[in-house]
Formats: C-alpha cells, sequence, structure tokens
C-alpha cells in the first residue's frame, strides 16, 4: 500500500494506463492493416492521430484513428469530387479480400464523413481509417470527407504529434502521463468533462508544463492555467477556438471546475509535508477512488496527532497540518479511527 504521495500518483498512474494486451492487440491490427493497404496500392505510409496516437488516453481504449497517406499515383483522386468515396470503398474491398480481418464489418457504429470505420469480432475498440493526401507541407495533410465530396479539409496531424512528442521528451517523459490524470479528473465531474473536449485538456498542459516536475505539481498547474485562460476564448494547439460552442453558463460552469481543483491542489501539496494521510484524501476529492489513502498505522496517527493537535482542511478533511488546517480548540485533539 502507498506510503507517500509519491507512491499514491504511480498506482494512479498505473490504473490510467492502457492494459498491455490492448495495446498489443491494437499494433497487431494496425500492423495488419498497413500491409494489406500497402499491398493493395492504396497506401504510401501511416500514422496515428488523437489521443492514443499521442499516448494521452485513459482506459478503456474505445477507438483508434489511423491516417492513410494514400501513394502520389492515386493523385487523380484529388480532382474528383467522387474520389473521398471512391478511395474508401477501395480499403473496403481490400480489407475484405484478405484472410486477416475475418467477421469485420464496416460503419457499424458511426459512417464517419472523414473515415472508414472497422469493427472486429471481439474487440472492444474500433478502427478509423482516415485517408489524406500529402499537402506540400511536411506538417499538413489533405483529408478526405466522403459527405463534402471534397479533400480540402487541411489536418496539422504531424505538427501536433511533433509538439506533443517534444515535450515529453523535454519533461523526462512524464508529460503524456501528467495529461491523462489532468483528463481522468474531468471525469469526476461528468457535466464539464461534456464540455471539455481531449485536445483542451492537452493544451493546458502543453501551456502549463514546459519543464519536468512532479505530478502533484504539474496538476496544480494545469488547473491554474484552467482558470487563468478559459474565461475567455482560446485555442490552444487547436487551430480553432476550443471553447466556441460554450454558452456563458458553460463556460463560468468549466472555469468554476477548473478554480476548485486549482484550490484542492494548492491545499494538498501544502498538507504533503505534515500530513500525507490528509494529503492523499484531498488528492482523492480531484481524482476520486482511482487515487489511493496513503497507509498510516493507528499508532503513527496517533502519535501524531497528540504532538501536533488536529483539524479539518477546508473541505472536511481531518489533518494534524498546522498549514491549512481551519481553527479549533487546542485542549483536545481529535482521535483516529
Amino acid at each position: 500500500m502507498p506510503k507517500n504521495i509519491t507512491e499514491c500518483y504511480a498506482k494512479l498512474d498505473e490504473a490510467l494506463t492502457l492494459e498491455p494486451q490492448v495495446a498489443a492487440k491494437a499494433k497487431k491490427l494496425r500492423d495488419d492493416i498497413d500491409e494489406v493497404l500497402k499491398d493493395h496500392g492504396w497506401m504510401e505510409t501511416s500514422l496515428l492521430q488523437g489521443s492514443y496516437g499521442r499516448k494521452t488516453m485513459y482506459p478503456p481504449l474505445k477507438d483508434v484513428d489511423l491516417v492513410i497517406v494514400l501513394p502520389e499515383s492515386l493523385s487523380h483522386y484529388r480532382s474528383d469530387p467522387k474520389g473521398p468515396a471512391k478511395v474508401i470503398a477501395g480499403f473496403r474491398l481490400a480489407i475484405e479480400s484478405s484472410q486477416k480481418f475475418s467477421g469485420v464489418r464496416f460503419d457499424l457504429d458511426d459512417r464517419p464523413a472523414h473515415a472508414l470505420q472497422l469493427t472486429f469480432p471481439g474487440v472492444p475498440f474500433t478502427f478509423d481509417l482516415v485517408p489524406a493526401f500529402e499537402s506540400g507541407n511536411p506538417n499538413w495533410l489533405y483529408i478526405a470527407d466522403r459527405d463534402e465530396e471534397r479533400w480540402d479539409e487541411k489536418s496539422d496531424v504531424r505538427a501536433l504529434r511533433n509538439k506533443v512528442m517534444a515535450r515529453n521528451v523535454l519533461t523526462g517523459g512524464v508529460w503524456v502521463r501528467q495529461v491523462r490524470q489532468s483528463k481522468h479528473a474531468l471525469r469526476q465531474v461528468p457535466a464539464v468533462k461534456a464540455l471539455v473536449c481531449g485536445l483542451l485538456v492537452e493544451s493546458l498542459a502543453y501551456d502549463a508544463v514546459t519543464k519536468a516536475m512532479s505530478p502533484q505539481k504539474a496538476a496544480e498547474a494545469i488547473f491554474a492555467q484552467g482558470a487563468k485562460v478559459l474565461g475567455r476564448s482560446y485555442s490552444g494547439l487547436a487551430l480553432d477556438d476550443l471553447t466556441a460552442k460554450w454558452t456563458p453558463e458553460q463556460r463560468a460552469q468549466v472555469v468554476a471546475f477548473y478554480t476548485d481543483r486549482h484550490r484542492l491542489a494548492i491545499e494538498a501539496l501544502k498538507l504533503e509535508a505534515d500530513d500525507p494521510v490528509a494529503a492523499s484524501l484531498t488528492w482523492a476529492q480531484v481524482f476520486g477512488s482511482a487515487f489511493p489513502e496513503v497507509q498510516e498505522t493507528l499508532a503513527e496517527r496517533v502519535a501524531r496527532t497528540n504532538r501536533l493537535g488536529g483539524g479539518t482542511t477546508s473541505t472536511g478533511v481531518l489533518t494534524t497540518s498546522p498549514r491549512v488546517r481551519a481553527a479549533s480548540p487546542p485542549a483536545r485533539p481529535w482521535r483516529a479511527t
């Protein structure tokens, strides 16, 4: 059981990491798809996009977005209004003719404008195959739109991927984990989570976490950034305003969430030095039951309480820390239970 906040965060990180067997299955399917489309002349190269591709997705894995960059030999489809639909039909025919994908179904749960959705028997996640052409700029791709019958939907998937990879390296490889944690905090308030897209959270983290830091301090910095910038339009890593659809009431709701979580994070950081048990309980108010409680023996708790006295934090957590507790009568310390 965790004995300090660092160990608690390690447990949280473990809970928010995709299971190895799921990651292995996704990789195997991606490799098979690449092989089949390449053999049939439909693919020059491919790249993952979305939170799974940027490694900021927490479990369960629901979908994998795979961009299929078409070879130059198929460039005639660029000028054909039916080109996107024809390319997607070509993908489907290649997949259906392969022996690798028995029972695969197409566009079962959704019919994305920009992709062909694949659903595999016994696999709990889908693949979306997104046809694309090179644009001449290495950071940009032209993405198909079969509904609008065009290819002029530009995507900066490479530029975004490269920014995230560079930031993760700069922070010692922990940035993507800290993003997952911040996304998970939103799950504790479904009404707010419904308003805040994953790229917005990644953008806040990109702005706030610019060097290696502990997950505790990263969480505090990300919540502070949200409280600071989301009261107005905010594009972050995106090309357009990520908050454009919010009503004033919804914006206020999101800002209130980040302000409150920032306050809890500050309180938990202050508690950590004197009372890691209370600190863990405060972090659990941010992250829910996935954040475990620091374990302390009854004897240790009683000894600390008798020595320091007791009180409560702003949210009613019992604590021996003098840094954040509310005033309480000093005559009789509270008893550990």
